[in-house]
């Protein structure tokens, strides 16, 4: 739907304060948004190496950016409370959500809840308050049975310590697990239809945010979901190789990311894949047989993000191909790749799973960034898995560490 500001609105930025003028009325209504409590930086050429592995996760978490939107069919409503209309791609998200539940066991149960408590947060925050604080009744983000989704969710890159412990032995049989695929096929399958296709008012509209970095609220849609989908990586076992080997080849997506766009920042996100790949190289080294299956499934999935965003900046072999108007050369790796001096290699066994899992947060908080960023929905969507395979790889060395995966709803930063 196009959004319009009603007749006589004054704006004064896309999710701060807009003045709604009646002119038959001596008083002014204004919808009030709650701001960001913060954005990422802009990535910058070759800085992911210099960062060192460690620190980059945090460097370049990813905040929420504003989405908000005028809802043209309440006019009326809105001169008098400044109404605006949400993104009803979440509520469908968190509709399908939900009736996973039935067929969920404790620990999916509470990870799908906190999920949906996720998408109803952006949902009545794009909804807003009026002038007194008070939500539009309207405006609501309800379980089937009128509830809400229940505890606001506490979102993180990393899982909590608070989190029920898991030894890397407690592997779920051979059923369970195609089961657990089975139970989150449907909410990976509508959350990358909303990352490959949003529907969201007013998507290019363009605001400064609190950082000074131009974005759109298109690019903070595909971030929230993309998160989202990363999150159900590792909790599912989905997607595996073979569910995104497609894209490898996929005339949509080869070549198509190496734009002056996205190009130079999807080579610096590839080179910190590769420093995630040699530090892979580094924890196994420094195993002592506890954890090697876990470390080596987490360097299979450093490599699948690499052959996924390689196949998206290396030109097309067929010539006649139609290629990006501004299309540049192709990615050369650098010559080598070593652990950052800024970075403690693991000192024991114990401590490199935590070492791979830090190295694995810069490539997957870039990378997120970077979907939202992305053109078109082929690209997205490959940015989209190649942030689960990485995510995947982080679920895996949480199991390592005894913790859970289902311990994290959002990831590649908060």
């Amino acid at each position: 739907m196009p959004c319009t500001l009603p007749a006589g609105a004054v704006p004064s930025g896309m999710c701060g304060t807009i003045v709604a003028v009646n002119p038959d009325s001596p008083q002014n209504q204004s919808l009030h948004l709650p701001e960001r409590s913060g954005a990422a930086p802009a990535l910058t050429r070759r800085g992911v190496l210099k960062a060192g592995v460690a620190g980059l996760g945090a460097v370049l978490a990813t905040g929420l950016l504003s989405a908000c939107g005028i809802d043209e069919a309440s006019e009326a409503l809105n001169r008098v409370r400044g109404g605006f209309e949400p993104n009803e791609q979440l509520r469908s998200i968190g509709a399908v959500m939900r009736s996973a539940l039935d067929r969920a066991d404790t620990e999916e149960t509470e990870f799908i809840r906190r999920q949906i408590g996720v998408l109803e947060k952006e949902f009545l925050r794009q909804c807003g308050t009026d002038d007194e604080g008070q939500q539009d009744p309207q405006c609501s983000f309800e379980d089937a049975d009128g509830g809400r989704s229940g505890d606001s969710p506490t979102s993180s890159t990393a899982p909590s310590t608070a989190a029920k412990a898991r030894t890397a032995d407690d592997n779920k049989g051979t059923d369970s697990a195609a089961k657990r695929r089975q139970l989150f096929a449907g909410i990976q399958r509508e959350l990358l239809g909303a990352i490959e296709s949003p529907e969201l008012p007013d998507a290019a509209a363009h605001e400064k945010d609190s950082q000074g970095r131009t974005v759109t609220r298109q690019e903070f849609q595909t971030q929230l979901l993309v998160g989202l989908y990363g999150a159900t990586a590792p909790v599912a076992g989905a997607p595996q190789r073979e569910d995104i080997a497609e894209l490898l080849e996929d005339p949509e997506v080869v070549g198509r990311g190496n734009t002056k766009a996205l190009g130079e920042d999807l080579k610096d996100a590839l080179d910190s894949v590769y420093g995630a790949i040699q530090a892979a190289g580094v924890a196994l080294a420094a195993d002592d047989g506890s954890a090697r299956k876990q470390l080596a499934a987490a360097g299979d999935g450093a490599r699948l993000a690499r052959d996924v965003v390689t196949a998206m900046i290396t030109p097309a072999a067929d010539d006649s191909a139609e290629k990006p108007e501004d299309a540049e050369g192709a990615y050369e790796p650098p010559a080598g790749f070593g652990v950052s001096k800024a970075t403690k290699a693991p000192a024991s066994a114990k401590e490199a799973p935590a070492f791979l899992h830090a190295a694995l947060a810069a490539p997957l908080s870039q990378l997120r960034l970077l979907a939202g960023r992305a053109e078109t929905g082929p690209l997205r969507v490959a940015l989209a898995q190649a942030c689960a395979a990485l995510s995947r790889a982080q679920g895996q060395l949480e199991l390592a560490q005894g913790l859970g995966p289902e311990a994290v709803v959002l990831r590649g930063g908060d």
